[in-house]
């Protein structure tokens, strides 16, 4: 069935509009797809290192209700230097230097402190400022 006059001029508009903008359509979509693809790896990745963190972490809690201090003391430093952007490594960090300090090694819990002010990705974990934090300490 043969188009209509109206039909025609309406088609070569459209192919006129395709051939002129093309390779614009095709760019931004191509970008908009990256964009989406990268957006899903990264948010992949976070829930990824978040579960890692929060297997280490259950490992820190099993050794603390052992007793085990030095494999509490070594989860809390594969937190901080494996998961440091993981609320888990702040929190293991607090942990550890109220194990740290209750077994009399003030500077390690010290460092532990110093370390979570200073990495926390949660400020929830101190109320007050980082300075006056470090001023207090110093």
């Amino acid at each position: 069935m043969p188009l209509d006059l109206e039909e025609q001029e309406q088609l070569d508009q459209l192919k006129a509009f395709w051939q002129k903008y093309r390779n614009l359509i095709t760019g931004v979509l191509t970008a908009v797809l990256f964009a989406y693809a990268a957006y899903s790896g990264y948010q992949w990745w976070r829930t990824s290192q978040a579960s890692a963190a929060s297997q280490l972490y259950e490992t820190m809690v099993s050794a603390i209700n052992k007793g085990d201090k030095d494999q509490t003391l070594r989860a809390a430093d594969d937190l901080q230097k494996q998961f440091a952007g993981t609320p888990y490594a702040a929190m293991s960090s607090l942990v550890a230097a109220k194990i740290a300090s209750d077994a009399g090694d003030s500077a390690k819990a010290m460092a532990y402190l110093r370390w979570a002010t200073k990495n926390a990705s949660d400020q929830g974990y101190f109320g007050f400022s980082k300075i006056t934090f470090d001023s207090a300490i110093n």
